[in-house]
Parts: C-alpha cells; sequence; structure tokens
C-alpha cells in the first residue's frame, strides 16, 4: 500500500494564464481536510523529482507552479 497519493491540477485562469495546485494525501487512516495536504506544484515536484506541466510555456509554467491561488480554487 502506498504511503500517499497525490495530485496537480491545472486551470486556464480566464485571463491569458493558468493556475495549479498540488495535493498530497498521506494514508494514515484518519480524514485529512484537503487544505491541510495543499501544497504548490513546485513543493509537489521537488518530492517526485518530476517535472509536472513542462508542456506549458516556461514562463507560464513557473508562475503557476509557484504559488497556490486558494481564492481561486474556493479555499
Amino acid at each position: 500500500m502506498p504511503d500517499a497519493f497525490y495530485k496537480a491540477v491545472l486551470s486556464a485562469d480566464g485571463n491569458g494564464g493558468y493556475q495549479a495546485v498540488a495535493f498530497v494525501m498521506h494514508n494514515i487512516g484518519t480524514s485529512q481536510p484537503y487544505t491541510e495536504c495543499t501544497m504548490t506544484v513546485d513543493e509537489l515536484e521537488s518530492l517526485l523529482g518530476l517535472d509536472l506541466f513542462q508542456a506549458l510555456p516556461d514562463e507560464q509554467e513557473n508562475e503557476a507552479e509557484s504559488h497556490v491561488d486558494r481564492l481561486f480554487w474556493g479555499m
């Protein structure tokens, strides 16, 4: 059984850019509010050793992956 599950989400923001958010849910047998499992895609990439959303132009990728806009995601 895996120690954790992850998800990275990318969405167009309606202004010509993108917003991204990542989650890591640890397999600990208790309920975890998703807001406590939220991180930037950059942080998730560091944990995984992967480059997610590499198909985006670098400027847009760097902007989207470096922060989480909690208002955009309804948090």
